[in-house]
């Protein structure tokens, strides 16, 4: 399985695209460039050459300070799939297989740490496990959310930042295997936006699910 290389060097969440950075601090993306330039703010790059702003840093620019560990609090296994058929057919012991193994070579936690929340639920359906997990991040009771990738804990970006954002609250990180959101110009991200909406929305009409997350193509022409 693929994973995100940047959850290898530093803590989880410690690394935040331009977007994720630019929305926590309430600025332009432009700003946070200029920030970099000027020294005021500590990036790093990926392989790939873009930008990932380091969290801590940010913080100190705003004139704020990161929420230090509370102890005994757990990690949380997130896994989703969106129908009964998909979970009768397997599709979500499989994916705690594969996550299992995956936190097992990726984060340091022991097995005593960390809980399973399971959904059997649409993005947009009402899903008991993920409320159950909100619950247990404004308790102060998780430290971490694991998932295989963003769309497990939802489809829409609009909805992922706001749980990013209650979990920032309240010291809590989010980790994926992978990423299915990619460092985008601002045109590119609210054109994923929509296409995610209208995936949704299809998806719910025709109550065809699939096993894997499909994500449109966007051609840059399109974009642009």
């Amino acid at each position: 399985m693929t994973t995100d290389i940047l959850r290898s060097p530093y803590a989880p969440r410690q690394l935040l695209t331009v977007s994720e950075a630019a929305q926590l601090a309430n600025v332009s993306i432009q700003t946070l460039r200029k920030w970099d330039r000027e020294g005021q703010l500590e990036c790093r790059r990926t392989l790939g050459g873009h930008r990932r702003v380091v969290r801590s840093s940010l913080m100190s620019c705003l004139g704020m300070e990161e929420k230090k560990e509370i102890k005994g609090r757990k990690v949380c296994l997130y896994l989703r799939v969106s129908s009964q058929r998909q979970e009768m057919l397997g599709s979500l012991k499989r994916q705690e297989e594969r996550m299992r193994e995956w936190v097992k070579e990726n984060v340091p936690v022991e097995w005593g740490e960390l809980i399973i929340i399971k959904d059997v639920a649409s993005a947009f359906g009402s899903r008991k496990g993920l409320q159950k997990l909100v619950d247990g991040i404004i308790q102060n009771e998780v430290s971490k959310v694991i998932s295989e990738h963003q769309d497990r804990l939802s489809r829409t970006g609009s909805e992922l930042r706001l749980l990013e954002h209650l979990a920032q609250k309240h010291s809590c990180d989010f980790v994926f295997a992978k990423s299915t959101i990619d460092d985008q110009n601002e045109n590119a991200y609210l054109t994923r936006e929509l296409l995610d909406y209208i995936t949704v929305i299809s998806n719910r009409i025709s109550s065809k699910k699939s096993d894997e997350v499909f994500r449109a193509k966007v051609p840059e022409e399109a974009v642009k």
